[in-house]
C-alpha cells in the first residue's frame, strides 16, 4: 500500500466549544435509555458545532479536511482520552451541517489528530477546533 503525503495544508479556520461533549460512556447510556434520547443529543451537540464553526466564519474545505483536536479537560477529570475523543462525532457532523466539509466520510477527511489537555481548571472544559484544507 501507498503512503501519500500531504503536499500543502491552509488553515481554514478555529473555533472553541466551551462546553464538554458527550463521551463514550455519556452516549452508550443515552442510546440504551431510548432512541430519542440519542437523538436529542446528538441534534443538540451537532447544533453547537454548526453554529461555532458559522460564527467562527470558518471558510468551506475544497480539499479534503485534516482536523486538529485540542480538548480541555479538568485536572482532576475521571474521562479517560477515548471516552473524551467520541465527541469527534458531533464535531464531524457540525462541520457538515455548516456547509465546512462536503462529507464526514474517508474521501473528504484525511484525518483528525487530538491532543488532550488535563491541567486546565473545571470551569474550562471544551475543545479547540481547527480545520486545514489538505492537497494531497
Amino acid at each position: 500500500m501507498e503512503r501519500r503525503m500531504a503536499t500543502s495544508m491552509q488553515l481554514m479556520g478555529r473555533f472553541d466549544i466551551k462546553e464538554k461533549l458527550p463521551g463514550m460512556n455519556e452516549i452508550i447510556a443515552a442510546s440504551k435509555k431510548h432512541w430519542a434520547v440519542y437523538a436529542k443529543m446528538k441534534e443538540r451537540y451537532t447544533e453547537l458545532v454548526c453554529l461555532e464553526a458559522m460564527a467562527a466564519r470558518v471558510k468551506p474545505v475544497t480539499n479534503q479536511v485534516l482536523v486538529i483536536l485540542d480538548w480541555h479537560e479538568p485536572e482532576k477529570g475521571r474521562r479517560d482520552p477515548d471516552n473524551v475523543f467520541a465527541g469527534k462525532k458531533f464535531i464531524f457532523d457540525g462541520l457538515k451541517r455548516a456547509g465546512v466539509i462536503v462529507d464526514d466520510n474517508k474521501k473528504w477527511v484525511a484525518g483528525a489528530r487530538d491532543n488532550i489537555d488535563y491541567d486546565m481548571l473545571p470551569k474550562y472544559f471544551g475543545v479547540v477546533v481547527s480545520v486545514f484544507d489538505v492537497v494531497i
